[in-house]
């Protein structure tokens, strides 16, 4: 079992400061939101994860597995209903659905070894589990 650590500082504003390990990166809103638009926001680092997370676990197998895969380009969309999250409506204030679109390339695979090997990404993806299912989430304050 591993255990992931990421602190989280606020600023000025919408803007937090966030390090993992010996990375440092910025969240914030967008102008429109009220921020400074210096980063992605909170819902975009999700999405970003996801499709980061689907590469990873392909170029994971594509190594254990030797495979001829030459590219991946992932897209990620995701619904929120911004009301939910502005407390001006009832309801589950986390995505309503996600969408994944992969593009593998990999000229020496036919179509149905690629949907495989997507299939298989998404079923070993810790971040598309996370979003499938209930995992616990402990509120610990300080």
């Amino acid at each position: 079992m591993s255990t992931y650590v990421v602190n989280a500082k606020s600023a000025e504003g919408f803007h937090v400061d966030v390090t993992a390990r010996n990375h440092h990166f910025v969240v914030d809103q967008p102008e429109a939101a009220g921020g400074n638009n210096e980063g992605p926001n909170p819902l975009e680092y999700n999405v970003a994860s996801l499709a980061a997370c689907m590469i990873t676990i392909g170029n994971i197998i594509k190594k254990q597995e030797h495979l001829k895969v030459e590219g991946m380009d992932v897209k990620v969309e995701a619904d929120v209903d911004p009301a939910i999250l502005m407390g001006k409506a009832e309801g589950h204030p986390g995505f309503s659905e996600v969408r994944i679109f992969m593009k593998v390339t990999a000229p020496e695979m036919t179509e149905a070894e690629i949907e495989d090997f997507v299939n298989r990404i998404e079923q070993r993806c810790p971040v598309s589990d996370n979003l499938k299912v209930v995992t616990p989430v402990k509120l610990i304050i300080e």
